[in-house]
């Protein structure tokens, strides 16, 4: 009879330390991989393994992970779109200002034709700045 209760405390030892050291294991991963993503690695995702719970919360995070990789693309794009669009009529200025600097005020309808430009562009650059300002609002 003792031996078959030190049998059943060995196999409980035995299944405990299993069950342990799987769910350990599990919580160890997840725990580097949000560590990874908190430091600036969009790829870092999650086996899905281990028991129901440790792999519902494995899926989370790789769907976490998955959704900042998106709005990072986004947010990339959405920067490289502003700078070309900022790009556009601040080099127009530019132009503009440089031809009147060097000379072209003294031509009236050359030095109207700038002015009116540089307007237009200064409006395009306030409507720019209007949309970012709506965006920001959202």
């Amino acid at each position: 009879m003792s031996v078959v209760l030190v049998l059943g405390v060995l196999a409980g030892i035995v299944l405990r330390s299993y069950l342990a050291f799987g769910i350990n294991r599990s919580i160890h991963s997840v725990t580097r991989s949000i560590q990874a993503l908190a430091q600036g690695d969009w790829q870092a995702h999650v086996e899905e393994q281990g028991v129901d719970e440790m792999r519902v919360l494995a899926d989370a995070v790789n769907t976490l992970v998955d959704r900042l990789h998106s709005l990072e693309k986004s947010r990339r794009q959405l920067l490289a779109n502003l700078v070309h669009e900022l790009g556009r009529p601040l080099g127009a200025i530019r132009s503009a200002i440089q031809a009147l600097l060097h000379g072209a005020d003294k031509d009236p309808q050359l030095s109207k034709d700038l002015l009116t430009g540089l307007d237009d562009e200064t409006i395009r650059l306030q409507h720019l700045l209007d949309d970012l300002a709506g965006l920001h609002d959202q």
